[in-house]
């Protein structure tokens, strides 16, 4: 079984993920209390990596998810420049996110989540 590379994204309806200053705030301003679409859920359960930026592992962890590390049982790949600690679950690296893909897709296991903006995106979409 081929690896699926999967963007699930939150955007609004002109097309932006994040409002003119980078932040987003937004997402909670409408969250709905009671979950009743399982889309994202059922998306999820077929992921066992996550890859991201930088910006987008820090709005993760500091804005939407302090609590908690939404993807704690997934293998995650930082894409960064600076310097950190990696984990057991979540690598900090400068590798490209091409370069990634590209290795994971060598490796036997679920489909493969990117989380972000356009430095990711693009990248992925060029490659």
């Amino acid at each position: 079984m081929t690896r699926k590379v999967i963007l699930y994204i939150a955007t609004s309806l002109d097309g932006f993920i994040a409002d003119s200053k980078g932040r987003i705030d937004w997402l909670h301003a409408n969250a709905i209390e009671k979950e009743t679409d399982t889309s994202y859920e059922d998306f999820y359960s077929n992921v066992d990596t996550v890859i991201m930026g930088r910006t987008t592992y820090d709005q993760v962890t500091e804005v939407l998810s302090p609590n908690e590390y939404p993807y704690a049982d997934s293998q995650s790949y930082v894409l960064t420049s600076r310097k950190t600690e990696s984990t057991e679950t979540i690598i900090f690296t400068d590798k490209s996110v091409v370069d990634i893909i590209a290795d994971q897709k060598k490796q036997p296991g679920k489909d493969i989540f990117i989380v972000g903006g356009a430095s990711i995106i693009k990248p992925v979409l060029n490659g």
